[in-house]
């Protein structure tokens, strides 16, 4: 149910699940390399590759190559990809407020508690940490 609400939601700004998240990093680093915002993610820079050239085709998101090495290309969000970036957040951010209407703030709190108890967990299974922060 949630992702079909979410899909809903992205469909009107013609994005996937997780460019999104591609978009708002670019914007809080401007100028990161794919090779860089591929690890962010904790994803490949080949799995990372077609959600950008889709982003780029959109006019959202700019690469420059860099001077240091010519194969590697610099990211940067347009000014249509920074609105398209800010409209989107909001309307996750909604989609947040209503599925969690109704429960009490230490319900919610409660919840965060639990949630991040499980990615922790996963992360640990997979090798990996969490939580997924912007240093690493």
């Amino acid at each position: 149910m949630i992702l079909i609400r979410l899909n809903t939601v992205l469909q009107q700004y013609n994005l996937f699940v997780g460019q999104p998240r591609t978009l708002d990093l670019i914007r809080r680093y401007p100028g990161i390399t794919q090779r860089e915002l591929a690890a962010r993610m904790h994803i490949s820079p080949a799995a990372l590759s077609a959600s950008l050239k889709r982003l780029v085709k959109n006019d959202w998101v700019s690469k420059t190559v860099t001077e240091q090495d010519l194969r590697s290309h610099r990211l940067y969000l347009t000014e249509a990809g920074e609105q398209v970036n800010l409209a989107c957040i909001h309307d996750i951010e909604q989609m947040h407020e209503n599925m969690l209407s109704g429960l009490a703030e230490a319900d919610r709190q409660q919840m965060k508690i639990y949630l991040n108890q499980i990615c922790s967990n996963l992360a640990r299974e997979n090798g990996t940490s969490y939580p997924f922060n912007e240093s690493t």
